[in-house]
């Protein structure tokens, strides 16, 4: 009996093992880019932040949110790209970014938002830009402060390529491809 008690605890542990070698597999599998939904957008870009990105804001002009609920949702990727699939054509704006360690809300002055605004069209794929984090100054208590400054590296066509990679059966890889050979 004991013999038999100890065979199937051994099963049941391979079992276990097994299960979660493939959870932890699936978990860090590098992320793509999700499925299309038809008569959406697509918007892409590129923030280099002291810390590895984990989450961008974008919101769109004239709607207010409530925490994160309702809010578009982005896919990041390590290297600090980041796309917003399948999103409702309209006008949208850079509100903010996450890294490992705080998060950084853009504070527009008069007019430069018109100048920010994304213009989002049944589908297309739009660049929102390439950015650099520098000089932070962190405070204990309270915001601190930020330069956000527009770089030229990555370029639109760079990101598009990653992307193309990353697109595979998503349905955005035909808009993508179509996209980056315009740039060309």
């Amino acid at each position: 009996m004991a013999r038999l008690h100890f065979l199937f605890a051994r099963r049941w542990v391979r079992h276990v093992v097994v299960c979660a070698a493939v959870l932890g597999v699936a978990a860090c599998a590098a992320p793509g880019v999700p499925s299309r939904d038809e008569g959406t957008g697509l918007v892409f870009g590129h923030i280099t932040v002291p810390q590895r990105l984990t989450h961008v804001y974008l919101y769109e002009m004239g709607r207010a949110y409530i925490g994160t609920f309702n809010m578009p949702r982005a896919t990041v990727f390590r290297n600090g790209d980041f796309v917003f699939a399948n999103l409702q054509p309209g006008d949208y704006y850079l509100a903010g970014f996450t890294d490992r360690t705080r998060t950084y809300w853009v504070n527009y002055s008069k007019g430069s938002l018109q100048r920010a605004l994304i213009h989002v069209g049944k589908d297309k794929v739009l660049f929102s830009g390439a950015f650099q984090i520098t000089d932070v100054d962190s405070k204990r208590f309270g915001n601190g402060s930020f330069d956000i400054r527009r770089v030229t590296r990555p370029s639109a066509s760079e990101i598009l390529q990653r992307l193309q990679a990353r697109a595979g059966d998503s349905g955005w890889a035909p808009l993508i491809e179509a996209d980056l050979k315009a740039r060309r």
